[in-house]
């Protein structure tokens, strides 16, 4: 099975904790200003505020069924995903690393779990 490590940065005029995920992917303010993803060690940034563009293989690999997606708050990269950049994410697809950190009793922000 191949593994899709996926990172977005994003901006909006919308206030993600008073808003919450959901409204703030579908503000239209909203934009994706990077994206990082790896499948593996070799990590590639897309500098999508300044021209960079998704590649074709990423944009499949993130519609496969065969390939297994992972995100920090998976469920956040999933609506910017879907909402801003029009990719369809299949919520089965997808593994938590927040999640999973809080199955195993560890702080669910990055900032205490790193």
């Amino acid at each position: 099975m191949k593994h899709l490590h996926i990172d977005l940065e994003t901006y909006s005029e919308a206030d993600l904790p008073k808003t919450g995920g959901q409204f703030y992917a579908r503000h239209p303010s909203t934009r994706v200003l990077l994206l990082a993803y790896s499948y593996g060690d070799e990590i590639h940034l897309i500098d999508l505020e300044n021209g960079g563009t998704l590649p074709d293989s990423l944009l499949e690999d993130l519609k496969n069924p065969n390939v297994t997606k992972w995100a920090h708050n998976a469920a956040f990269e999933r609506a910017i995903l879907s909402n801003v950049l029009n990719v369809p994410c299949e919520p089965e697809q997808w593994r938590c690393t927040m999640v999973w950190a809080m199955s195993l009793s560890l702080p669910a922000g990055l900032d205490k779990l790193s």
